[in-house]
């Protein structure tokens, strides 16, 4: 992995495995239903603050109508439980990481 100061360089996210997507409660709930935990990034404009969190679950009941309270949540920095508790503090999603398995099983058969 590398990094830039105290960011990540989003370059190495695919070559970890991952790509990248627009933040959408869909793409989150996508990532989710392929049995994977999905990293969430959100900014805070007034602060110029991002921080991310890991998206573990949902617990809605309509998934037409998704709603940040829907999705739990774990997060390193802070004691907050949903995604809904992190869009308050950081209100400006701006990247789902999703798990892409294809990636990793061609690089295996490559390399085996």
């Amino acid at each position: 992995m590398t990094y830039t100061g105290c960011a990540i360089n989003h370059t190495s996210f695919t070559s970890l495995g991952f790509r990248k997507e627009e933040a959408t409660l869909k793409n989150v709930l996508k990532g989710l239903k392929a049995g994977h935990i999905v990293p969430f990034g959100a900014k805070n404009p007034k602060n110029n603050g991002q921080h991310w969190v890991a998206v573990y679950g949902y617990q809605g009941t309509n998934e037409n109508n998704l709603k940040y309270s829907d999705f739990l949540i774990y997060d390193p920095g802070y004691n907050r439980n949903t995604l809904q508790e992190h869009i308050n503090n950081y209100p400006s999603p701006y990247l789902v990481l999703l798990y892409n398995y294809i990636f990793l099983y061609r690089n295996y058969f490559e390399i085996h």
